[in-house]
């Protein structure tokens, strides 16, 4: 999924830095794997985490969104 999301970033450039920093920061939180959502260029994140982690990566994420002025995001736990 990282790989992926990488591709998008660098290849296709269809990323933006609040999906990068939403992808990195859970990825670095303990997420298995993050990248972009949809066709991306704004769009949405999704990571795959263990159960136990999730509402942990989501607050670490919602944390980084708050340091750099970004709106909080929405988060959809399934």
């Amino acid at each position: 999924m990282l790989d992926s999301h990488g591709s998008l970033r660098a290849d296709y450039d269809a990323s933006t830095p609040a999906l990068d920093l939403a992808v990195d920061t859970a990825f670095a939180a303990g997420a298995l794997g993050a990248r972009l959502a949809g066709a991306g260029f704004g769009g949405g994140a999704i990571a795959l985490v263990r159960a136990t982690q999730a509402e942990h990566i989501a607050d670490q994420v919602d944390a980084m969104f708050v340091a750099r002025g970004l709106p909080r995001p929405t988060f959809l736990l399934v």
